[in-house]
């Protein structure tokens, strides 16, 4: 009887898997003040706001954050762990001179 034949995938490695799909979701727009004692959170997305947010009120996304607004809150951007988020706005007034572009960018409260 012959040898049986050697299957040539025998030593190759497998085939990975393709990596998912990202999932899209559009950002989340808030486009009233967010007042003191607030906290607004946007679950994997980015979190755009078009109105100031007061001292005392925290803004929260599993992304990045816009804030073209006064910004006197907290702003946490990438909390699920996404270090390449970040923190950006454009503050409308010059109330804060001691608010440098390198905070705005780390995501420092000014």
């Amino acid at each position: 009887a012959a040898p049986p034949a050697a299957d040539p995938q025998a030593g190759a490695a497998p085939i990975p898997a393709p990596p998912p799909e990202p999932v899209y979701r559009p950002a989340l727009l808030v486009t009233e003040p967010v007042r003191s004692g607030q906290q607004i959170y946007a679950e994997k997305t980015d979190l755009v706001i078009t109105a100031p947010v007061s001292p005392g009120a925290e803004v929260v996304a599993d992304g990045n954050i816009h804030v073209y607004g006064a910004l006197r809150g907290r702003a946490l951007a990438g909390v699920s762990g996404d270090a390449s988020s970040v923190t950006a706005w454009r503050p409308r007034s010059s109330r804060w001179p001691g608010c440098t572009a390198s905070a705005r960018i780390s995501g420092t409260t000014c």
